[in-house]
């Protein structure tokens, strides 16, 4: 799906005007096309991106868009001002939906003034911080990620954090707990994720030999954790007992924006070894599920619907495409099962009903 411009994801709607990173994190997918040394290429420009966000079939009044997951939108000057111009124009468009920004990169105090202006407009920002060493991740600095956090707290943004790949470089008890707590007072929350693969990705993974030699079925699996990580993630959480800790992003950003989670992880094993707060859970509890036969409808789709009562499970028949289960899942607040899906995309996810894997 690279350089498509516009999809629905798992959890965001996202907009990638900009393809190429040159911070060459060896996990990375872009590792797969070349482009994970190159500083990006402009496709179209921020009063495009904003277009085509609104007129997408999938954008909605409950999604969350996402800008550069194809770059990352802190690499360099250009990319900087290019999402200055996009915030400029999703603002004066008053777009309620909250924009979902992603880095492990610098932010400088001239794009934290900026943010500042733009009071009716809601971020969600993403600050990946996982501990790897730089040899796997060459470019990213510590001092410059605890400062992004510091300085988005200090004007009310409180980052999530994002603690991905997991691999048996960084899920240590002491690793987690020295991330754990570098982030706790700034961040909203923190969310932890495996190491997502595809097949051309795997031949690359030089840094983890069960992964790289593995067997996976990628038409199931979600991410590849290392053995023992949960183990040692719950020993480590306990110098954080009341931090919210959870192991998917739609957790993360339902818990952020004091809605349900809506792609259907709650009642999950992802749901159950997180460190939730109650009130977080009765949320989720109290969710009720919209007419999944109306969505079908409105996207001009005539597939049958039931109820399974003996697994508590909304089944549809036929085929979607990935895109639309994501959206159905969205609107509605729950995972869908379907009995066909058709993807295009670089990986699976819950949404798909697609597992984990432990090596």
């Amino acid at each position: 799906m690279i350089e498509a411009g516009i999809r629905q994801d798992n959890t965001w709607l996202v907009v990638d005007p900009i393809v190429g990173c040159s911070n060459n994190c060896q996990y990375c997918f872009l590792q797969s096309y070349n482009q994970a040394t190159k500083g990006g290429k402009i496709f179209f420009s921020p009063e495009e991106a904003v277009e085509k966000l609104m007129n997408y079939w999938a954008f909605s009044d409950v999604s969350f868009p996402m800008i550069g997951s194809e770059t990352d939108m802190f690499l360099n000057d250009t990319n900087i001002a290019y999402l200055e111009k996009f915030i400029d124009v999703y603002a004066s468009k008053k777009i309620k939906n909250p924009l979902c920004i992603s880095t492990k990169c610098h932010i400088p105090d001239s794009f934290i003034d900026f943010i500042k202006k733009y009071e009716d407009t809601k971020f969600i920002f993403y600050i990946s911080y996982s501990g790897l060493p730089a040899s796997i991740e060459p470019k990213v600095n510590r001092v410059s990620i605890i400062s992004n956090f510091k300085r988005l707290a200090n004007i009310g943004h409180n980052p999530i954090h994002l603690f991905r790949p997991i691999t048996p470089h960084n899920s240590s008890i002491e690793i987690f707990r020295k991330i754990l707590g570098d982030v706790s007072d700034y961040a909203s929350c923190s969310v932890l994720r495996g190491l997502n693969l595809n097949p051309k990705l795997q031949e690359k993974i030089w840094f983890w030999d069960e992964a790289r030699n593995g067997k996976f079925d990628f038409s199931k699996t979600v991410s590849i954790y290392p053995k023992g990580w949960q183990e040692n993630l719950l020993e480590a959480r306990k110098v954080v007992p009341d931090y919210p800790i959870f192991l998917s992003s739609s957790c993360a950003i339902a818990y952020k924006m004091n809605n349900p989670e809506f792609v259907g992880s709650y009642g999950t094993v992802q749901c159950s070894n997180s460190q939730c707060p109650e009130h977080q859970m009765k949320i989720c509890n109290s969710a009720k599920i919209k007419d999944v036969s109306i969505i079908l409808s409105k996207l001009g789709l005539n597939n049958n619907v039931f109820f399974d009562e003996e697994n508590k499970r909304i089944r549809v028949s036929g085929e979607l495409t990935h895109e639309q289960v994501a959206y159905i899942s969205q609107q509605i607040q729950n995972r869908i099962f379907v009995e066909s899906i058709k993807s295009e995309h670089e990986w699976g996810g819950y949404v798909l009903g697609h597992t984990d894997t432990e090596i």
